[in-house]
């Protein structure tokens, strides 16, 4: 794949790795190359060994699985690709090729495959296009941590991932638990642990980044926080800390919620478990792709892990 040979964490991972690279191979509308598309697969592989509820080995990797590759084509893309990939998103019209288009169409076509029903994804993928567009439009200059996240828990990609999920698997609830789970926030609370934990690990990469272009509106929580908290290095401790009050809020909340309507409702633990094995699952995939995420590492051993609420 590259001059310098990956870690493969399994068979699993090698064999995803492998099937993503091919996929985007035949997809591909890109310059970049052949091997730009296999760090892309790797570095998507990986996340998916780390976060997925599952892992299956096939001739088709599932919706879940291409989605992470999704959200490596949109953080890779160039701003015009990203507004093709919004327009076809919005309103289904392929101005020009790309392949986040081809992979927002197997994404669906996979789940639909399977009998999945599509329409919360399909929502899900238009709130993400939404803010992608409004957030290329944002003022840095005032921009700050509290006024990026109404852009920032979308254009992460932690509610399209779950909702790829829910569909893949049926983790479908009843509507009164459906919005049980939402009113307590655990979606929420692990958009922000995500978002917290990559920004510890992009630090390096994205302070270049602004260096290069002070007007790139694609800001670090802790680059956001540096000039009001003194410091780098207390922003850091700033954010390792909120994370770690988050992921206490997340195991209070959850215990909370599965007490209240886990018996009656035994897919509410698998919702559960879906978003506290991502968030955990995030964290574990930045630390392991140190050459995306360089220097990360070691800020990024003082986060803790949500426990396993039973």
């Amino acid at each position: 794949m590259t001059d310098t040979p990956p870690e493969f964490l399994d068979e699993q991972h090698r064999c995803t790795t492998e099937e993503l690279l091919s996929w985007s191979l035949r997809h591909c509308t890109c310059p970049r190359g052949g091997e730009y598309h296999a760090r892309q697969a790797y570095a998507a592989a990986t996340y998916d060994a780390y976060c997925a509820p599952r892992r299956a080995a096939g001739p088709e990797v599932d919706a879940g699985t291409l989605f992470v590759l999704f959200v490596f084509l949109v953080d890779d893309a160039t701003v015009a690709e990203i507004e093709a990939l919004v327009r076809f998103i919005e309103t289904g019209t392929v101005d020009a090729r790309h392949e986040g288009v081809a992979c927002v169409n197997a994404i669906l076509e996979t789940l639909r495959r399977k009998g999945a029903p599509t329409a919360q994804v399909e929502r899900a993928f238009r709130a993400w296009a939404s803010r992608a567009v409004a957030e290329q439009s944002l003022d840095v200059k005032d921009l700050t941590v509290e006024s990026y996240w109404p852009y920032r828990k979308h254009t992460i990609l932690v509610p399209l991932f779950l909702q790829c999920w829910t569909a893949e698997l049926g983790l479908y609830l009843a509507p009164d638990v459906e919005e049980a789970l939402e009113l307590s926030g655990l979606p929420e609370l692990a958009a922000r642990m995500v978002v917290l934990a990559n920004d510890l690990g992009s630090l390096e990469r994205d302070a270049a980044r602004r260096e290069d272009d002070p007007h790139a509106v694609d800001i670090n929580s802790v680059l956001l926080l540096e000039s009001t908290m003194g410091s780098r290095a207390s922003a850091i401790r700033h954010i390792i800390e909120e994370h770690n009050r988050d992921v206490e809020r997340f195991t209070a909340q959850g215990t909370r919620l599965l007490a209240e309507h886990g018996h009656s409702q035994p897919r509410l633990h698998d919702r559960v478990e879906l978003i506290r094995h991502q968030t955990n699952g995030n964290t574990g995939a930045v630390r392991h792709l140190m050459d995306r995420y360089p220097g990360g590492r070691a800020r990024l051993r003082s986060l803790h892990r949500i426990p396993d609420m039973g």
